[in-house]
């Protein structure tokens, strides 16, 4: 039997598939997450925190998508897609966030046309462990760009590149590092990501 999403992940799914679409407004948007103020209330929490360091207070969806774009706000959604809600543990959450952001700055060093890609790819990468359910089965049911898909089940493309050297570095398997950049490039993004990791992990607390 194939396993599918579980119903708590569903509006997650469908408030990023809004995002996604090129005729949504911030209140589409807006509405749609309303169906669960909970949901909505912890995404405020997280966008507030000191991971997004704004100057003043964000009081609804709409107001942070006029604010920071529909993309970041795509962001906080798919960190609440990757959150563990059955269990698993704390540090695998951590990881995949890491994993997000590392992707996502040695994109910016290396001047790659879609940054927010990379930290997707690093974002999900670990998704089909977090809801026990294989990749392609997985992504099948959420709503990704296919280039997106190819960079998580293959490795394709500049995001998957990125997540190989991201999961190397992981692993402490220097040697086999492309070395797309200096060493120290990969350090200080690795250190950056772990300090902000924890940020936002005591955010969506």
């Amino acid at each position: 039997m194939v396993k599918k999403v579980s119903g708590n992940k569903i509006l997650l799914m469908q408030v990023l598939h809004e995002l996604q679409n090129p005729n949504a407004t911030a209140e589409s948007v807006q509405q749609m997450a309303l169906k669960d103020p909970e949901l909505t209330y912890k995404i405020l929490r997280v966008v507030n925190s000191a991971a997004v360091n704004l100057r003043r207070e964000i009081s609804s969806l709409s107001h942070a998508i006029s604010l920071l774009g529909m993309d970041q706000v795509r962001r906080w959604v798919m960190l609440f897609l990757a959150k563990s809600d059955n269990g698993k543990p704390t540090e695998l959450t951590r990881t995949m966030l890491v994993r997000g952001r590392m992707c996502e700055l040695l994109a910016e060093m290396l001047d790659y046309k879609d940054p927010m890609e990379c930290f997707i790819v690093g974002l999900l990468s670990q998704l089909d462990v977090m809801m026990d359910m294989k990749m392609e089965d997985l992504l099948s049911e959420v709503p990704l760009q296919q280039s997106v898909k190819d960079a998580l089940t293959n490795h394709e493309g500049q995001a998957g590149l990125l997540l190989s050297e991201v999961e190397v570095y992981e692993r402490g398997d220097f040697q086999k590092l492309k070395k797309l950049l200096p060493s120290q490039f990969y350090e200080v993004s690795y250190r950056h990501s772990l300090k902000w990791a924890d940020q936002v992990l005591e955010a969506m607390q």
